[in-house]
């Protein structure tokens, strides 16, 4: 069985090497994820200077990857989490992951939200 750090990393590498980044370069990306049952939503922003792409991972890898960690967390503390945030940074190398256990739409973006608050809302999470 994995651990949490071997998932992170995985998840981190998933990230990075996802076909819809690889080819771009960037300063930083954020990529939300929100358990719905019986759906898993991916969402995901690239920084690039004082840019921001809305850009979602593709693939299904990450959702599995992402089931893993939370059922491991699940199983190690009693608690299951609804979203997460995870934060990549190029110059760095870092991985920031900041996990959500009460409301599954912390990083969520209504349809209400016009231009400036889309913007407001990708930039808070950088």
């Amino acid at each position: 069985m994995k651990t949490r750090d071997e998932l992170v990393k995985e998840i981190a590498s998933e990230i990075v090497n996802n076909r819809n980044y690889s080819n771009m370069e960037w300063d930083s990306i954020s990529v939300t994820v929100r358990f719905e049952p019986p759906s898993i939503w991916k969402g995901g922003v690239v920084y690039v200077g004082k840019d921001c792409i809305r850009k979602n991972p593709a693939g299904f890898d990450l959702s599995q990857l992402m089931t893993e960690l939370r059922n491991l967390m699940t199983e190690e503390d009693g608690s299951e989490w609804l979203a997460c945030l995870i934060k990549i940074s190029a110059l760095t190398q870092e991985v920031d992951i900041d996990f959500e256990y009460e409301d599954v739409r912390r990083w969520y973006m209504t349809p209400t939200m016009d231009q400036e608050e889309i913007q407001a809302y990708l930039m808070s999470l950088k």
